[in-house]
């Protein structure tokens, strides 16, 4: 018997589109590089991706581990909306 399905989003039934997502917001590729660092590249993001720490909790992590770039940090992640988008091809119709 079937008891769970799992399904694999993240670049499959949609777009994890981290580096565009930043670039949308106006950082340099520089920048880009730095924030993901201090972020996407961070052990805890795994953990925030599994949902077991929200957002106010990992972008205080991030803060606290780059002072440096606590400003960067807030604009990026204070709304993540379209870091992840639907994968076009799976759903033609879509629009934004």
């Amino acid at each position: 018997m079937i008891r769970n399905i799992i399904f694999d989003i993240g670049n499959v039934l949609t777009d994890y589109r981290w580096e565009g997502f930043l670039a949308d917001k106006g950082f340099d590729a520089e920048m880009i590089k730095k924030i993901a660092k201090a972020s996407i590249m961070h052990p805890l993001w795994a953990e925030y991706d599994r949902g077991t720490w929200t957002d106010e909790q990992v972008l205080a992590a991030f803060v606290k581990d780059a002072p440096e770039l606590e400003k960067e940090l807030h604009q990026a992640f204070e709304n993540i909306a379209g870091m992840v988008t639907p994968e076009l091809t799976l759903f033609p119709g879509y629009r934004n």
